[in-house]
This record gives C-alpha cells, sequence and structure tokens, in this order.
C-alpha cells in the first residue's frame, strides 16, 4: 500500500474515531449491538436455509418412494413379477429386479417405460430434480454392491 494512500486511510479513521462507540450515544447503537444484531441474522437465516433444506430432501425421498411403489404396484398389477426393488436416495434410482424373460417381454418393457418416463416427468415437474427408473434381470446381481452405491431393498 502506498505511503498516500495509508495517509488517507489514517485520516478517515481519524475522522470518523469519535463516531464508533461501544456504547449507546444519543439514540445510536454501538458497534458491538449492531455486529450482533449481524451474526444472529446470519445464524437464523443459515437455520431457516438448513431446515429448508432438509424439508426439500424429505419431501423428495418421499416422493421418490411412493412413485417406486406406485410402479411396482402397477407392474404387479399387470401380472408382471417383481422380485425386489432397490432405491438410492441419494442418486434418486430405483432399480426394480425381474425375471430375465421379462427384461424381454414387449408388454412389460412398454407398460415399464410408460410407467417411468411419467412419473420421472413429475417428479421433474414438482420438484425440480431429476429421478430414474430402471429394471435389470435377477440372474447375477451383486446385492452388496448395490448397498455399497447406496441403494436400499424396499421390497
Amino acid at each position: 500500500m502506498s505511503t498516500e494512500s495509508r495517509s488517507k486511510i489514517e485520516a478517515y479513521i481519524d475522522s470518523v474515531k469519535g463516531q464508533i462507540s461501544l456504547e449507546e450515544l444519543d439514540g445510536y447503537l454501538p458497534a458491538d449491538a449492531i455486529i450482533g444484531a449481524f451474526n444472529k441474522g446470519e445464524e437464523h437465516g443459515e437455520a431457516k436455509l438448513l431446515k429448508k433444506l432438509k424439508d426439500i430432501f424429505i419431501n423428495n425421498t418421499s416422493q421418490h418412494f411412493l412413485y417406486s411403489l406406485n410402479i411396482y404396484n402397477k407392474l404387479k398389477e399387470a401380472e408382471f413379477c417383481i422380485e425386489a426393488c432397490y432405491i438410492s436416495p441419494v442418486s434418486k434410482n430405483t432399480i426394480y429386479v425381474t425375471s430375465v424373460e421379462d427384461t424381454t417381454n414387449d408388454e412389460f418393457i412398454d407398460l415399464f417405460y410408460d410407467l417411468a418416463f411419467d412419473f420421472e416427468d413429475r417428479f421433474l415437474k414438482d420438484n425440480k430434480s431429476h429421478l430414474h427408473f430402471s429394471f435389470i434381470g435377477n440372474e447375477n446381481i451383486d446385492e452388496e454392491q448395490l448397498v455399497c452405491d447406496n441403494y436400499i431393498n424396499i421390497l
């Protein structure tokens, strides 16, 4: 910092020294009160933000579970065999485990993707966030890896 800049700053600080107080002066709040109010407001704002984020996460996760169960129920009503359903609230993915035969069954595939795309669109519209549904055949599934990838078996 140049000598000229430093002297200007020191001159300004000298000129306002009498205006800075730690005690109330003629109806003005002391600097500590203003700083305290600012800090309290900042803490309150942070708490509100964290509560809002928690509420959004709970809402999104609840909706994810409900949509996953809706798809499961509709597939079961159509008499398709769903052996398991894994949900990852972290990545917002659902994987249905079905028979190998159904993974190549056009009726199953058409119904599954109609349901999946409908619920994915609803979720995006309502929550401004993506959700993904998929299915796999029931052979050679590594359940331990699914758990490591934050999937929960809900069926």
